[in-house]
């Protein structure tokens, strides 16, 4: 599949080598988007279907291989949410593609769209997972599909597309970092070094996170963060604590 300059992809991995039947998943896409195709308006063409979707181009490709291990391995052992990521994604045979090509609608549009075409494939498929690759998660069908069921642009559901992980520091403090708010033009989020334990971190950023999504602002060094009128973090950009990651917007906690 080519690549393409306003192209989100996510990729479902299946026990079995077939594509969903394409009226049922249609018609479950169509329940929440009354402008999705009918089967008529499609094109099938040797395991690949295309069609128009909100002003972009919806491609499904199957792929007879599994989506290799070494992308899996890791989202599969750092998520909580799932404990059986790494059994389950292990077994699975070949996978889906699913991309959404093209500009029609802001960013935050397009991640719904595709979401709930994921969500509407994986309803009619053998699905082992999913595998978001711009946030580097993972997640089991039915939980994916429970979370899409209320998503909207006004209605944001960050964890589907965002990894938040906190992790120990050598010192016994606690680091966190995002990944995933590149795919909406964002700077991740990085805390080098607090006391604050994983929940209280997760109850801190989470609200952050919705708040840049929902509203597409750039939070500006030198500005500040808080969940109250008296709570004031700083915040700065700066060079990431991975040398694989660009600038990254940087929160001061004690």
């Amino acid at each position: 599949m080519a690549k393409h300059q306003n192209m989100l992809v996510a990729m479902l991995a299946l026990y079995s080598g077939e594509l969903p039947d394409t009226r049922a998943f249609l018609k479950s896409l169509g329940r929440v988007f009354p402008d999705a195709p009918r089967p008529g308006k499609i094109q099938e063409d040797e395991g690949q279907i295309l069609f128009p979707f909100g002003g972009n181009q919806a491609v499904v490709g199957l792929m007879p291989v599994a989506i290799p291990w070494s992308d899996l391995e890791g989202p599969c052992e750092t998520a909580w949410w799932w404990p059986e990521a790494a059994e389950c994604m292990s077994c699975h045979t070949s996978h889906l593609i699913v991309a959404l090509m093209g500009s029609s609608g802001d960013v935050k549009e397009r991640h719904v769209r595709l979401t709930h075409l994921v969500a509407a494939l994986a309803e009619h498929a053998h699905a082992a997972g999913i595998y978001w690759g711009n946030g580097t998660l993972v997640h089991e069908p039915q939980a994916f599909r429970a979370q899409a069921d209320g998503l909207t642009v006004e209605h944001l559901v960050p964890q589907l597309w965002i990894d938040m992980r906190a992790e120990r520091n050598g010192d016994g403090s606690n680091r966190f970092f995002t990944t995933g708010l590149h795919a909406f033009s964002q700077l991740e989020i990085e805390i080098e070094r607090t006391s604050l334990g994983a929940e209280p971190l997760l109850d801190l950023i989470y609200p952050t996170i919705d708040y840049i999504l929902t509203s597409g602002v750039r939070i500006r060094p030198g500005e500040t963060l808080g969940r109250s009128a008296t709570e004031k973090i700083k915040v700065t950009h700066g060079p990431s604590m991975f040398e694989s990651r660009d600038k990254v917007m940087k929160l001061a906690l004690e």
